[in-house]
C-alpha cells in the first residue's frame, strides 16, 4: 500500500490517496506528476493511481485564499 498526502497550508485542506500495490518482484508503482496551478487554484495529479492498467489523473480545486 502506498499513500500520497498533500496539504494546502493556507486552508489546511488535506488530500490523501491510497493505492494497493501488487505483491510482485516485477511491479513498480506508477510515477506521479504533481502540477500546482495557482492562477486556477487547482492541483493536478497525473498518474497517481491506475484503473485496469491505465494511469488516472485527478484535479483538486483548492479553496479561495
Amino acid at each position: 500500500m502506498r499513500t500520497l498526502s498533500i496539504e494546502h497550508l493556507p486552508s489546511r485542506l488535506v488530500l490523501r490517496m491510497q493505492e494497493r500495490l501488487n505483491n510482485s518482484n516485477g511491479y513498480s508503482a506508477p510515477q506521479t506528476a504533481i502540477r500546482y496551478l495557482p492562477e486556477l487554484q487547482r492541483l493536478v495529479l497525473l498518474g497517481a493511481s491506475e484503473a485496469q492498467g491505465m494511469p488516472l489523473a485527478q484535479c483538486v480545486a483548492l479553496p479561495p485564499r
